[in-house]
């Protein structure tokens, strides 16, 4: 009867996959997966989006991309999970319309939901809430109710909002 088996041949082999040249390519991507396993995981689950709101009815999400639909589920899952989320996409990838997604399945959860942004832009985001009275609105049927106000707002201490009067 044998006591001790020679595993010289399988450390030895062991050895050499440990240092076996890796294209840096491989190693990145090695190296990306680790860091975002987790998140890939959830996402395949569907992640903290579960509630059902007729959220995947709405007009603005029917019109995203397959890209904005899963940078929605994604900036969603951050804000039930973290509290908050950036949004940030090269220009003409649609970021308004994310935004807008994002804040329908809030309203649709009857949460209130506050758009921050500078004054020459608070048209932009004033046309979504016209609901159907304005044809410059892609999403008449969504009736967004969030408030719009001023970046700058947030330096007041007291007074009237010039974007609504809200004080």
């Amino acid at each position: 009867m044998d006591l001790v088996e020679d595993v010289k041949e399988q450390v030895i082999k062991y050895l050499e996959q440990l240092y076996v040249e890796n294209e840096p390519e491989f190693i990145y991507f090695k190296t990306l997966y680790h860091i975002f396993e987790n998140y890939l995981s959830e996402q395949q689950k569907g992640g903290l989006l579960t509630e059902r709101t007729g959220f995947f009815e709405s007009e603005v999400w029917n019109m995203l991309y397959d890209f904005q639909k899963d940078g929605v589920k994604g900036a969603i899952n951050k804000i039930l999970k973290h509290n908050g989320c950036i949004i940030a996409d090269s220009v003409g990838l649609g970021k308004t319309f994310e935004a807008l997604a994002v804040i329908k399945y809030f309203e649709l959860l009857n949460n209130r939901v506050l758009v921050l942004c500078p004054k020459k832009l608070s048209s932009n985001w004033t046309v979504f809430q016209a609901g159907q009275s304005n044809q410059l609105n892609p999403f008449r049927k969504d009736r967004f109710n969030y408030t719009v106000l001023y970046h700058t707002d947030l330096l007041r201490t007291s007074g009237k909002s010039d974007a609504n009067g809200i004080d």
